[in-house]
């Protein structure tokens, strides 16, 4: 998972640019198709995706959204992902809706949930919708 957290896509062409340039042979280029590339704007995917297509990406909807999409935003977003071979958009659990739903399902979107560290609070959101949990830990810890 390639969670670098850059912001612009100006950071994400040089940053992407390096790591391309870094795996100068087509062999170890094949090791980004193992990776899955986080970007958290169209421009960031945009620019990542330039440098090189990866097979599996994240939305990250939460660095540089500090607040929930409405319904059409959600649903603008999910249709944006779909069209672009993004399979997943992660957001704060806290901000997923039921109303979110019908979008993830047409646009055949999954949706991660972070950061949950409640067994009880992570089974209520799968079966809110929710298809993925991003967690810390879901057991006690032993002290």
């Amino acid at each position: 998972m390639l969670d670098t957290n850059v912001r612009t896509a100006d950071q994400a062409t040089k940053l992407y640019t390096k790591m391309k340039d870094t795996a100068d042979t087509p062999e170890k280029l094949d090791t980004f198709d193992r990776m899955v590339a986080y970007v958290y704007s169209k421009d960031t995917f945009y620019a990542i995706d330039g440098v090189h297509h990866f097979k599996n990406y994240v939305f990250g909807y939460y660095l540089l959204n500090k607040k929930p999409p409405s319904t059409s935003g959600f649903a603008s977003l999910a249709k944006f992902c779909h069209e672009n071979g993004i399979d997943m958009i992660a957001m704060n659990y806290k901000w997923w809706s039921t109303k979110y739903k019908s979008a993830a399902k047409t646009y055949d979107v999954a949706v991660a949930a972070h950061t949950v560290n409640s067994v009880s609070t992570a089974k209520k959101l799968l079966s809110a919708g929710i298809s993925s949990i991003v967690t810390d830990h879901l057991t006690p810890r032993i002290k």
